[in-house]
């Protein structure tokens, strides 16, 4: 927060219009891993975000995309990865816009999909929010959105 004098700026983006079009029924749009904001480090070979248990906090260390989606009703989908043993709670997550909330969905090992849904009553950015729960180390690869109405 500047409160007098001047300020430098490195960058700066300006953008009008629509992002993209909406997604219509039953389309979907993929978002990678590296796309959103994160702790953790990003692995370039497998275009995914790298969570360590002894090196990132128990906390919200990866979120996004805030962008705007067009209200409806939207399957989640995060796909991810683990060598923990099945059934280790890796953290939770949940997507969020001006007036909207999802509920808490855990992803746990063993899995390589978690799933939810989201409604956003607005064309707001939307903002995927995911808890690491550093109980194991875990990667990230990709969210789907998908138009369910």
């Amino acid at each position: 927060e500047l409160a007098d004098g001047k300020a430098d700026v490195d960058s700066f983006l300006l953008a009008a219009g629509e992002w993209n079009p909406a997604p219509a029924v039953g389309q979907t749009i993929v978002l990678p891993a590296p796309c959103f904001f994160h702790a953790g480090s990003t692995d370039l070979d497998t275009d995914s975000v790298v969570f360590r248990k002894d090196d990132q906090p128990a906390s919200a260390i990866f979120y996004g995309p805030l962008l705007p989606l067009a209200a409806g009703r939207y399957d989640v989908e995060v796909a991810y990865e683990s060598d923990a043993p099945a059934g280790t709670c890796l953290g939770s997550f949940h997507v969020e816009s001006r007036g909207s909330r999802s509920q808490d969905v855990p992803m746990t090992a063993g899995g390589k999909t978690a799933k939810g849904e989201f409604s956003p009553d607005t064309n707001l950015p939307v903002n995927f929010i995911f808890r690491f729960s550093r109980q194991a180390g875990l990667s990230i690869r990709s969210m789907t959105f998908t138009r369910l109405e």
